[in-house]
């Protein structure tokens, strides 16, 4: 889970609340507790994302953005140029 990565990595540097943005509704609904999941292999994600967001002095906070944000649509390039990279 890429998501899961950037807060841990942002565990160790940040010392304010932690921002994760994305354009899925439902992940950050997800994430936020608003809607259930349901899938075994989700749920385990799940639970270690919150594990993590624990990590973060100033908590963790989530915002759904549009793709048409500068930084979802950079985010969402970046993403798909690693993917064709990795064939």
């Amino acid at each position: 889970m890429c998501g899961d990565r950037g807060l841990k990595a942002g565990a160790r540097f940040c010392r304010r609340q932690a921002i994760v943005r994305s354009d899925s509704e439902l992940v950050i609904r997800q994430l936020d507790g608003a809607y259930r999941v349901k899938a075994e292999h989700l749920l385990e994600l799940l639970q270690e994302a919150h594990r993590t967001a624990l990590l973060h002095r100033g908590g963790v906070k989530y915002e759904r953005r549009t793709r048409s944000t500068p930084l979802i649509a950079r985010a969402d390039r970046l993403c798909n140029e690693c993917l064709d990279a990795a064939g």
